[in-house]
Order: C-alpha cells, then structure tokens, then sequence
C-alpha cells in the first residue's frame, strides 16, 4: 500500500423483530425465515420432550442447520416444530 492510501471501515447494524402470536389452543407462532412461512415455536424443553432426544443431541441438531430455531431478545431458545418434526421423519426413514 502506498503512503497516501487509506483505510476505510465501514460498520452496519442490523435488527430483526419478532412477531409473537399466541392463538386459543395453539402454541406460540413466529415466522421462521428458514421456513419462509409462520410456525409454531417450542421452548428447548418442549423441543426435547416432543422429540425424545436429549437436549445436547438436539442442541447439536440446532448448531448443525437440521432444525431451525431464533434466539429471543431475553436470551430464550425457540425451535421451530416445522424443522422438527421434519428431521424426525427423515431419521425414521433412514
């Protein structure tokens, strides 16, 4: 680089919002943008109960792109049922 060249950075902010809606008989439903549809969000320990892994394996799953989840503003994991119950068809098959 010569003497006269300079550095730029450039720095962006990003924010995403969540739309909760929590109907009469159903669970919570977010838009899960992996998806690209509205779905029914679990808690980690309604993930794991429902999917009968325990919740390292299912963390993994999560950690891996398998199953979709979002991270709430307080710090709570929510997993996609869609995701979910669409890997659990997939190991039953293989």
């Amino acid at each position: 680089m010569s003497e006269n060249s300079k550095k730029i950075f450039i720095t962006t902010k990003t924010t995403e919002i969540f739309i909760i809606r929590r109907g009469r008989g159903k669970g919570i439903q977010i838009f899960c943008s992996q998806c690209d549809c509205e779905v029914e969000m679990l808690t980690l320990d309604q993930a794991v109960s429902l999917s009968a892994q325990n919740t390292r394996e299912l963390i993994n799953r999560i950690d891996s792109g398998a199953v979709h989840s979002i991270e709430t503003g307080s710090g709570h994991l929510m997993v996609c049922r869609h995701s979910l119950a669409f890997f659990e068809q997939k190991q039953t098959r293989s």
